[in-house]
């Protein structure tokens, strides 16, 4: 469509559908009256993206903004916060809330598994499988793909401290790619 935008909807935008237009666009209700989404960005309420890397990687790129939550400018607990309310799990918005609450603990032994969250004092990131992680960064003002070790011994060197909490958000099942 060469008309600009009714409305820019955010990531888990909640809209009610009214019709379909044809098979791939779908009439939705505005505050202002009605407009057009395109099937590939609607999803039913009852079908949770319940892959968090797969979703969080859909925010790569996405620019870094602290106390940000949409594709303007997001930042870590952001995008915690985004992807697990797009998979239905209750999240607060900060990570100091997210550490306490998430998941259950896993013992600083144990390998990283997709899905996993990676606390620092004021930062979490999600690990998207042993060796790597999806987080929003002041670093590179982005939200990026990073070798986890990597990113641990940058934060640690930058005086920002240790990992303080790891946390398992699905410890009964085995998660793809982990």
């Amino acid at each position: 469509f060469k008309a600009p935008p009714l409305s820019r909807l955010p990531f888990n935008a909640r809209v009610e559908v009214i019709g379909a237009k044809d098979d791939t666009w779908f009439e939705i209700a505005l505050p202002m009256g009605t407009g057009l989404v395109h099937q590939n960005h609607l999803r039913p309420i009852s079908e949770p993206l319940a892959d968090l890397a797969e979703t969080a990687a859909m925010f790569l790129g996405t620019p870094y903004g602290w106390a940000g939550n949409t594709a303007d400018g997001i930042d870590c607990s952001g995008l915690v916060q985004a992807v697990c309310l797009a998979a239905n799990i209750p999240c607060p918005g900060d990570a100091d809330q997210q550490a306490k609450i998430l998941g259950v603990p896993i013992g600083d032994n144990q390998p990283f598994q997709r899905n996993d969250l990676i606390f620092w004092q004021g930062h979490v990131a999600l690990a998207e499988n042993r060796e790597t992680m999806i987080h929003a960064t002041a670093n590179g003002m982005t939200t990026k793909r990073e070798n986890i070790t990597t990113a641990t011994n940058r934060i640690l060197a930058q005086g920002e401290g240790p990992i303080t909490a790891r946390r398992r958000l699905f410890p009964d099942q085995s998660q793809p790619n982990s």
